[in-house]
């Protein structure tokens, strides 16, 4: 039961790891000539900074870069690498002046361009960033990291088509080029292309089959053709990479249980709980997989604690309404129903599990409310009809249940039980004719029922036919009826 309701998490993978330093946007330590005479000591500064450069002390570098723009303030290459180092410490604003500073002392300054394209993606100007990665590419056309950085900033615009263009060129630049791979195959599984996806991460993992990014994708991808084996051995081996990884167990637990195995689902969870003790999608996930191993009890208390973090989830409460109605809590499971409902009219289902619930606790008038309501969603609703005839029953409303009953019959011509309530329901409105005409349509679908064949007797002998009743109750005694006997006994001679 209740299979299909996970919610597959995509997190994991933080934005800022788009635009991670040494893989895709390498910036340049190299010295560029200047067109400018510079003086020996400004020239000896930046030999100095550019050689802290090399041992990653950026701000060391730093202060060399300043003490050689006090002598010359329109060094060009002094401001490409401090922009650099900034970028090194993070300081992206700081790097963004001094690209932009270099770039108007020489507007042919390609990885000027580049570099300063890099940084807006960094300050999240992703339209500046494609703007100046896109004069980059004017002026350096066989640079991948040009094209490859480029469509970064297009998958954070959801221009995932024009990123995949862009990352289409970048490997035919560079075939070895795996952060581009990674990131074409990101963008083809948000456009639904899962198999190009898989493709991508491929060969992504067979450039770096350390690539604990892709191995995530590709599994998302694989999950999301249904190859639920594919994606846990995916996250298997993300997991042998990366043991600390929350989300690959989360994930690879929500692939379990599309697999039927609940169990190892359940284990699965446990371990990103105890990773990840504030994600209320893990919680609501073991939820589901507890209630398909019938732990209704635990179930119910893991959609409570989904619901601590999103109070609004209508979801958990409809499933934790149901994990209630299944320990017969049904004045729980009523209030859980009434707050999905709240937060989502349109849940049809809602009104069928707390019309039901709201039946099981006796609210006969409440459980027709609901089914009258499913009805107008669905007129063609036989559960609807069938339970609302049955809760009017219990009210002792015959002429509306035995309505419902006429509508049931109408679509369903050939359902022995529905002629059997309608007769107890005609029967009830000492329309013992038409109970007795149902009846006899009951024995024609099913001439074994000694109910039928006893109830119809009854039917008889209401209607003053004696003769005709003792010899139906007869009937039945012979079949096995236990009430038989008493009736024959009392009023059969």
């Amino acid at each position: 039961m209740l299979s299909g309701h996970h919610k597959l998490h995509f997190a994991g993978i933080p934005a800022a790891s788009f635009f991670r330093i040494g893989t895709i946007c390498l910036l340049s330590f190299l010295l560029f000539s200047s067109a400018y005479a510079q003086t020996d000591r400004a020239e000896e500064l930046l030999k100095i900074g550019n050689s802290r450069m090399e041992t990653e002390d950026y701000a060391g570098a730093i202060q060399a870069f300043n003490r050689a723009l006090e002598i010359n303030p329109n060094y060009m290459d002094v401001y490409a690498l401090r922009g650099v180092a900034k970028f090194r410490l993070t300081n992206f604003q700081g790097a963004l002046s001094d690209f932009s500073r270099a770039i108007s002392l020489d507007s042919t300054y390609a990885k000027g361009y580049l570099n300063r394209g890099i940084t807006r993606s960094q300050l999240e100007d992703y339209k500046g960033a494609v703007a100046d990665l896109t004069k980059a590419i004017r002026m350096l056309p066989q640079s991948a990291i040009a094209y490859g950085s480029r469509g970064i900033a297009k998958t954070l615009l959801k221009d995932d088509k024009g990123a995949i263009a862009d990352f289409e060129r970048a490997v035919e630049l560079d075939p070895k080029y795996t952060e581009a791979y990674r990131r074409m195959g990101i963008a083809k599984g948000r456009l639904g292309d899962f198999a190009g996806a898989i493709r991508d991460h491929t060969k992504a993992i067979s450039l770096d089959p350390k690539d604990a990014e892709s191995l995530f994708f590709r599994a998302l991808a694989k999950s999301n053709l249904g190859d639920f084996k594919g994606a846990v051995a995916d996250y298997t081996s993300l997991l042998k990479l990366d043991p600390y990884n929350s989300d690959a167990f989360l994930n690879r637990g929500i692939a379990k249980a599309n697999l039927r195995d609940f169990s190892g689902a359940v284990e699965d969870y446990d371990q990103a709980l105890i990773l990840n003790p504030y994600n209320g999608d893990i919680f609501y996930n073991r939820a589901a997989a507890k209630s398909n191993l019938g732990n209704f009890k635990g179930a119910a208390q893991d959609y409570s604690f989904a619901l601590s973090f999103n109070p609004s989830d209508d979801q958990a409460y409809f499933y934790r309404g149901i994990a209630y109605a299944q320990q017969d809590n049904h004045k729980s499971a009523i209030r859980d129903f009434s707050r999905a409902l709240e937060l989502n009219p349109k849940n049809t289902e809602a009104y069928a599990y707390r019309a039901d619930s709201r039946f099981a606790n006796n609210d006969y008038a409440g459980a027709v409310e609901d089914y009258t309501k499913m009805l107008e969603l669905n007129n063609q609703d036989l559960h609807a009809y069938d339970r609302r005839a049955s809760a009017y029953f219990r009210m002792n409303d015959f002429e509306k249940a035995v309505q419902d009953y006429n509508k049931l019959l109408e679509m369903n011509a050939n359902d022995a039980a529905l002629y059997y309530n309608r007769a107890s329901a005609k029967a009830n409105l000492k329309d013992y004719t038409g109970a007795i005409a149902d009846y006899d349509k009951v024995l024609e679908i099913d001439p074994q029922s000694a109910s039928a064949y006893y109830d119809r007797g009854q039917a008889h002998f209401d209607s003053g036919n004696t003769a005709q009743a003792c010899q139906d109750v007869q009937r039945a005694k012979d079949m096995g009826e236990e009430r038989a006997s008493r009736f024959l006994k009392k009023n059969c001679r």
